[in-house]
């Protein structure tokens, strides 16, 4: 169930009446001013930033392995090439 605006100021003066202005108004700040189920914050939405990063981050990893691995594989093919040949020369 969402409330809207008038219905949070005829809380808001109910408790004024209940408990005192002050504790009122201390009760209705800790209330979200929206349906909670509905709206995403701006740290929501850093969140979501933050994870589109970390898979672009996590992309660029494994291109280097990759990389790495392949010239890894390379460099030892050479290695081992070059003392097969000069193995079967004694």
């Amino acid at each position: 169930m969402t409330t809207n605006e008038q219905q949070r100021l005829r809380l808001h003066q109910s408790l004024e009446r209940q408990i005192g202005e002050e504790m009122a108004g201390v009760l209705m700040s800790s209330l979200p001013p929206f349906d909670c189920n509905q709206v995403a914050t701006k740290d929501d939405l850093k969140v979501f930033a933050t994870r589109d990063e970390i898979s672009v981050q996590f992309a660029d990893l494994r291109t280097e392995i990759h990389k790495a691995v392949r010239n890894h594989t390379l460099a030892m093919t050479g290695i081992m090439i070059t003392c097969m040949t000069i193995l079967a020369k004694f």
